[in-house]
């Protein structure tokens, strides 16, 4: 893959190859929400042939990202990490004696 310039569309990741024109329809919705953006060197070091890439993973996007799930998004992420700094911060120290 002889990626030159950064990918910024859905089009451009099919015609590097990064998915399938299938696959391409559903990934517009996320693109729309959603930045898209591969650097020549990102681009590079993916794997076309591998399914689970884990760098295509980080970089090209899936339609499960629209997906909400009652455990899932960002504001229930903040709450966990609130609650675990409070909790860590109020714990009672132990001592030793």
């Amino acid at each position: 893959m002889n990626v030159m310039r950064p990918i910024r569309t859905i089009g451009e990741l099919e015609r590097a190859g990064l998915i399938d024109a299938d696959q391409a329809v559903a990934l517009e919705a996320v693109a729309e929400r959603y930045a898209v953006a591969l650097t020549p060197t990102v681009t590079r070091l993916i794997d076309a042939e591998n399914p689970v890439d884990p760098i295509a993973r980080q970089f090209v996007p899936d339609a499960a990202e629209l997906l909400v799930t009652p455990r899932s998004g960002p504001i229930r992420s903040a709450i966990k990490r609130i609650a675990r700094s409070r909790v860590s911060s109020t714990a009672i120290p132990t001592v030793c004696f």
